[in-house]
């Protein structure tokens, strides 16, 4: 690149900027692990919305198919956010002790990273999309029957 250009030059990518997860500081991990397990929290909230409009069955009437589908997918997303919650909460609790009995220090590693949970949690987010999706296209189809 010239130095007479008039464009900036490009910023490092987060990947060069953002350490590998499998070394983390325990404190960074902790973080990170919060974090996620708000995300799983929100799809919840989302989740229970769907619960929320098939509930009184006047949404789907005329489309018989879609709420035995959107149930299905219901259960599968929770499952999802429960199989990503769990490690994330048991991982945030362990790496709490460890600091909280003194056998480790914010700054020390915190290990190998799982992202087994992570992808529970994005299954459980498509999964929650799908379910919308769903509803939206019962719902007009309902409305045209």
């Amino acid at each position: 690149m010239s130095t007479d250009s008039p464009h900036e030059p490009a910023p490092p990518s987060a990947e060069a900027t953002d350490p590998p997860r499998d070394s983390d500081s325990i404190a960074r991990r902790i973080l990170r692990l919060d974090v996620a397990m708000k995300r799983c929290g929100y799809v919840a909230v989302g989740l229970s919305g769907l619960v929320l409009l098939l509930g009184p069955g006047d949404l789907l009437s005329g489309a018989t198919l879609f709420p035995p589908i959107i149930v299905t997918l219901i259960v599968f997303a929770t499952l999802s956010l429960g199989m990503a919650y769990v490690p994330l909460l048991m991982e945030t609790s362990r790496l709490k002790a460890r600091l909280a009995e003194g056998r480790a220090g914010e700054d020390d590693s915190a290990g190998r990273y799982d992202p087994t949970p992570h992808h529970w949690y994005i299954a459980g987010a498509v999964t929650l999309a799908v379910g919308g999706l769903m509803m939206v296209i019962g719902s007009w189809l309902a409305a045209f029957v």
